[in-house]
Formats: C-alpha cells, sequence, structure tokens
C-alpha cells in the first residue's frame, strides 16, 4: 500500500497513498516495472498479497492499513499485472447482486446521460469498472457520481482513452451502499451524440481492461456480481451490419478446410462458421462498435484467439495455427 511518491514510496502510510493507489486502479497512472510498484499496490486479498490486478478491493485494503484496521505486512504477491494470478469469485452471489447499465434514448448532435445502477445488499463500499462504447457515436464522456452514491464517496475517472471507446472507474466511500428493493444509481455518465450518428442501438458494455470490474465490501473482499450491458437506441435510420472475414492457415502456410471459427459478444453470445475448403471464413451482420473475440478451433492445430473492436467491415483477420 506504500505507493506515494511514486515510483519507491517512502515506507509510510498516509493519504497520498489512496490518491495514488485511486489513479493507478483507473489507469491514469501505470506501475514502473523497474520497481516492485505494481506489487506494493495489489493489496488485496490480503491473505495473498494480492492477485494480479489492481480494483476495487486495493484501495479498500490500502485504506485498512492506513487505518491500522489491519497489520501491515511486506509486499509479495505478484511482480507484474496477470503474474500468479489469484482465483477471483464468479458469477452471481446467492443473493444476485447486479450492476447494470440503464438503457435510453437519444437523437444525432444531443446529449445523452446513461445511468449505471446497482441492486445494492447494503455491503458494498467500492466498485471499478472499464465501460466501453462506440467512439464514433459516443463522445467526451463526463462522469458524476449518481444518486444513490453514499455521503463522502471519491469518484476517480479516467477518461483519456475516451476516443478509443473506453472510461475507466472508480468509487470507493467508508459507508456502505444503501441496501435497497430497488436498483440505486452509482454514477452517470454524459455523452455528446454525434451529429452523424447512425440510428438504431449502439451498445455500452462492461469491461475488464485496463481496470477490472470489481465490488468490494468494507473488508476488501470482492463480491460476486453479475454485469449487465445496455444501449443508447438513436433515433433515425439504422445502419446495416458489418462484414468479418479472413483465413484460417496451417504453419506450413496452406489454407485449412473445415476449422471451427467463433465470433464471441461481449454478452457471451456466440456465432460459429466452418472454413471453405482454401480455408476462407466470413461472419455477416455484424453489429458494429462492439469489442468481440474470435477463436478457431481445429483437431490437429492451435490457434491464438484475438481480441477487436469492430467499426467496420474487416478482412484479412487472419490466424495461423501451431503444432
Amino acid at each position: 500500500g506504500d505507493v506515494a511518491p511514486r515510483p519507491t514510496g517512502d515506507g509510510q502510510l498516509l493519504a497520498n497513498d489512496v490518491v495514488i493507489e485511486r489513479q493507478l486502479v483507473v489507469s491514469s497512472q501505470i506501475p514502473d516495472p523497474s520497481y516492485n510498484e505494481f506489487q506494493r499496490a495489489d493489496t488485496a486479498p490480503s491473505a495473498t498479497m494480492g492477485d494480479g490486478q489492481l480494483d476495487a478491493t486495493d484501495i479498500v485494503q490500502v485504506r485498512r492499513y492506513i487505518a491500522g484496521l489491519d497489520p501491515v505486512q511486506a509486499a509479495g504477491g505478484p511482480f507484474v499485472a496477470g503474474g500468479g494470478l489469484v482465483a477471483r469469485p464468479e458469477g452471481a452471489s446467492a443473493s444476485s447482486r447486479t450492476m447494470r447499465v440503464v438503457s435510453t434514448n437519444a437523437s444525432p448532435g444531443s446529449h445523452v446521460t446513461v445511468a449505471i445502477d446497482l441492486d445494492s445488499r447494503g455491503d458494498e463500499v467500492a466498485a471499478s469498472f472499464t465501460l466501453n462504447f462506440d467512439q464514433r457515436k459516443l463522445r467526451n464522456p463526463a462522469v458524476t457520481l449518481g444518486t444513490g452514491a453514499p455521503v463522502g464517496t471519491d469518484l476517480t475517472t479516467n477518461t483519456k482513452d475516451a476516443g478509443e471507446g473506453h472510461v475507466t472507474v472508480l468509487v470507493d466511500s467508508s459507508n456502505a451502499f444503501a441496501g435497497s428493493t430497488e436498483p440505486i444509481q452509482v454514477i452517470t455518465v454524459t455523452f455528446d451524440v454525434a451529429e452523424d450518428a447512425t440510428g438504431g442501438a449502439t451498445r455500452l458494455n462492461f469491461g475488464n481492461d485496463p481496470t477490472p470490474s470489481s465490488i468490494s465490501n468494507a473488508d476488501g473482499r470482492s463480491l460476486a456480481t453479475n454485469y449487465q450491458n445496455g444501449e443508447v437506441m438513436i433515433a433515425g435510420t439504422s445502419a446495416v451490419g458489418v462484414k468479418v472475414s479472413g483465413s484460417v492457415i496451417t504453419p506450413d502456410g496452406n489454407g485449412l478446410r473445415n476449422a471451427q471459427v467463433t465470433i464471441t459478444d461481449s454478452n457471451g453470445v456466440k456465432r460459429t462458421v466452418i472454413t471453405s475448403a482454401f480455408g476462407y471464413y466470413t461472419f455477416e451482420d455484424i453489429a458494429a462498435g462492439e469489442i468481440y473475440t474470435i477463436s478457431v478451433t481445429s483437431k490437429r492445430y492451435r490457434f491464438a484467439p484475438r481480441r477487436l473492436q469492430i467499426l467496420d467491415n474487416l478482412t484479412d483477420v487472419d490466424f495461423s495455427g501451431q503444432e
């Protein structure tokens, strides 16, 4: 938790460490690989001295160390992101905690405010996530605390990559969100809608890159949560879906027939096609603006999946097999 001043710290746990930790979680500051800066910032879970990622649980754990709620310990987890990643809870909790993008409507050339709501169970004190969007249609995101945020909540955001279609968010508080039978508003994001935005739905989805989706309780433990994406329905004529195509080849450069190529959207919805006799494949009518994972399955060869944000027609999305 000793991360200030950067990059070495000063042997003390103070308020300035909280400030830098927040910046590291939303990636407005990047850990220096020449030092163990990531290792010192990756504080949660405390039992394993980190888990290979920086998220909402880490800011809570830093605050606990500073307040004297937990005994200070030496940094000893993964040295870099993803190194020795510790398994985290997956899926929904028994109480079905859900954070969602609230869908809404807009018109080209206008402003639109999108709410991020939470089905609170009353034990959440911090949340982090990356929000992805189509930067051709939604621009200049401005993030503010929502009406349901507890008193004393701190909001940290990073919009420097808004031109690439994502904004990162961290909210943390010493007070828990109030449990409620109705969703509570955590933040709002206001966008400029491009004047030339084509009509139809444009997706907004939660991501983990660069800031993982995470909700923490007051003990710095990750709370299992469902993440529900949403959309802005823009008035006007809908755009036609785009085409994605390429080839699958063997290690010696020949086209591979009958390989399965699968494209998976951010909701986990999959479409699969089979390569032709010469190894070619095509996906028609793919919704633009989303991030997709394309993977290849073959009985004989291994293929590395590719993760792409698809904004327009793509050709030459090729895959080369490995023995």
